[in-house]
């Protein structure tokens, strides 16, 4: 997360930082842009850069977690089903602005994007995954630790999706292959909560 220094700016001066590293990242992925190329882009010196981020990987991990924000936002609201699914190129559809940043961020390393997912806090995701799943029936029949273990799977589920497609050289559609594995995640949570006894109520992170 940014630093609290970047937070105590005006809400217009973090904007205009934010969209500018869109900008950047939007054109290129994340090996091929330098923090120097930011820095300019930004308009900040190198002491202010690292004042408001630790790190370019800080940054980007940020910026990730600002575009789903910003996209959820243009939906009549927030898909807080785990049912919801929508699409690369949909998204390109429905915020065009937005479409050469998720094709850079998926033609960008595994391990970004690994670092992307697999993180819980903080992680705008991972909180929609699991107030999906606590919105859920079944939920009250589960304990908190398993309601965050299905919502880390779902969490992570578009990385290993990927990952293994890259990984064997296959050709199925990321897309595609998505939904039918958290139908099959989804089946397992419910499954058990029939084996389960109900659960006091939890608060959601």
């Amino acid at each position: 997360m940014p630093s609290q220094t970047f937070y105590r700016l005006k809400p217009q001066r973090r904007e205009r930082l934010v969209e500018q590293a869109f900008e950047v990242f939007s054109a290129g992925r994340y090996e091929d842009v330098s923090v120097r190329t930011l820095i300019v882009a930004m308009g900040l010196t190198t002491g202010s850069f690292y004042r408001y981020f630790v790190s370019k990987e800080e940054l980007y991990i940020y910026l990730v977690d600002e575009m789903l924000v910003k996209f959820w936002s243009t939906l009549k609201a927030e898909p807080t089903t785990v049912l919801s699914h929508v699409p690369l190129e949909e998204i390109g559809l429905r915020v065009p602005s937005q479409s050469r940043f998720w094709h850079s961020f998926f033609a960008s390393s595994a391990d970004i994007r690994q670092k992307y997912y697999f993180r819980v806090e903080g992680n705008a995701l991972y909180a929609r995954f699991y107030r999906s799943l606590e919105r859920l029936p079944e939920a009250r029949r589960h304990s908190e630790e398993m309601v965050g273990f299905v919502a880390f799977l779902l969490n992570t589920l578009n990385f290993i999706i990927t990952a293994y497609r890259e990984i064997r050289g296959l050709a199925y559609d990321d897309d595609v292959m998505f939904p039918e594995m958290r139908d099959m995640i989804l089946s397992g949570f419910c499954a058990m909560a029939q084996r389960a006894e109900p659960k006091s109520k939890r608060t959601l992170p």
